[in-house]
């Protein structure tokens, strides 16, 4: 039973990375997660996607393809590109994977942290990381601020929920309906260009991070299914 489980999950993904190939005429791109999300996504719009289990809220595929794209064009206006970083912490609901899927799409590296860091910790990972946009919660703001201060950098923070004083995930949904609608994902290489920042459990020490491609973790996720 296991191995047919397997076959079918690495026949599904060669299925839409042959089909994803076709569409673009790149080969490379059976390995662009961000291609191949966009394509699952526009696969089966009324599908639902998530739900969220606190709430019982739900959001389908085609509602979260439109909020990743817009996303992604906010993004992109905002000067960020391919080899960019993102930090990401929150906790598990249904707008975190907005800018996670359009940092896909981008070839921008996304590294998620533990949301109950305190500002000394949040310093080292903020110094290793370098990012150039945080998205958190409004409440952990000023931990956030305090580490970026002592660190004397100044990337862009967005807030998932309302907040007076940074831009908000909202905000950045509100992208030009032109822009959307002609939107394309970035074309990269997948086997160089690096889709994950992941800590690494050091026991001394602080934090390393490991560096996961796009091609790497296409493959390795086929086995975690």
């Amino acid at each position: 039973m296991a191995t047919r489980m397997y076959d079918e999950v690495h026949w599904y993904m060669e299925e839409v990375g042959a089909r994803v190939v076709a569409k673009t005429g790149i080969p490379s791109d059976r390995h662009h997660l961000g291609k191949l999300m966009l394509h699952s996504l526009q696969d089966d719009p009324d599908f639902i996607l998530q739900i969220d289990g606190a709430t019982g809220e739900s959001e389908t595929f085609g509602s979260a393809l439109d909020r990743s794209i817009r996303c992604a064009v906010s993004l992109t206006n905002m000067g960020l590109k391919k080899g960019d970083v993102m930090v990401l912490m929150g906790p598990n609901h249904l707008d975190f994977c907005v800018p996670h899927n359009a940092a896909l799409y981008l070839g921008i590296m996304v590294a998620s942290i533990d949301a109950t860091l305190g500002v000394d910790e949040l310093t080292q990972v903020f110094k290793t990381n370098q990012p150039k946009i945080i998205f958190c919660q409004s409440e952990k703001t000023g931990d956030v601020d305090a580490a970026l201060k002592m660190l004397n950098m100044d990337p862009k923070v967005v807030t998932f929920n309302e907040d007076r004083h940074h831009t908000t995930l909202a905000q950045l949904l509100t992208a030009d309906e032109e822009a959307v609608k002609n939107f394309k994902p970035t074309d990269f290489d997948p086997t160089e260009t690096v889709a994950y920042l992941t800590s690494t459990s050091g026991t001394t020490g602080v934090p390393k991070t490991a560096m996961l491609t796009h091609k790497n973790l296409n493959i390795g996720n086929r086995y975690l299914w």
